[in-house]
């Protein structure tokens, strides 16, 4: 971690900032305490400690935060794997590939594009320019729009953050993930279209 001409003062110093770091001020103070009670410590050799150490080299210090940080971030990266909108179908191609059973089904596809995976605020206007870019723009949908944003309201899977923003909540983020992967929980509407068979007549014997 440290080069060798370095001591051993800083070294500590490195791993018990480390240590530290997560811990609040009250959990920091009774460290403190438990490592000045547990290593002989009285109140007058402590403060002698810092008197003697306030001089501590400044750029020693500041090599130390920097380690601190750089670890915290490669820590950060490692622990965190990055998703973007891109690895996942198009809308079209989800639409040619039949993934969303119901219009909602689309319309959460079409804003887990448009809000980069629930990183970024949406509108109506983004919905709609998107239903126009993929060809799926007619006045059936635009007439039903608000329904269907409504539905996915009710289903917690966005919320309204302004009178024409929204936001895609996690919960709507992993449903467009299953619906993109094929694993939609929406059930089909069966058509209202089916005839009813009508009855024979009877015909009477004369």
């Amino acid at each position: 971690m440290f080069d060798d001409d370095e001591d051993l003062e800083t070294e500590a110093i490195y791993k018990c900032a480390k240590a530290l770091k997560p811990l609040d001020k009250d959990a920091k103070l009774r460290v403190f305490r438990n490592l000045v009670d547990r290593f002989g410590l009285n109140e007058q050799e402590h403060t002698d400690t810092i008197q003697k150490s306030s001089n501590f080299n400044k750029t020693q210090s500041k090599n130390i935060d920097s380690h601190l940080l750089v670890e915290e971030n490669v820590e950060d990266e490692e622990n965190i794997e990055e998703e973007n909108y891109n690895d996942f179908p198009s809308v079209k191609d989800a639409v040619i590939k039949g993934l969303n059973k119901t219009e909602p089904d689309l319309l959460l596809i079409i804003i887990f594009h448009v809000s980069n995976i629930g990183t970024k605020l949406f509108s109506r206007e983004d919905m709609i320019n998107s239903y126009r870019e993929n060809d799926f723009y007619n006045e059936s949908r635009r007439k039903s729009l608000s329904s269907n944003i409504n539905s996915l309201i009710r289903k917690s899977f966005i919320k309204s953050v302004t009178d024409n923003q929204y936001s895609l909540l996690p919960m709507g983020v992993e449903n467009a993930k299953d619906v993109l992967e094929g694993n939609s929980s929406s059930k089909t509407r069966k058509s209202s279209s089916s005839k009813r068979k009508s009855k024979p007549k009877t015909v009477k014997s004369e």
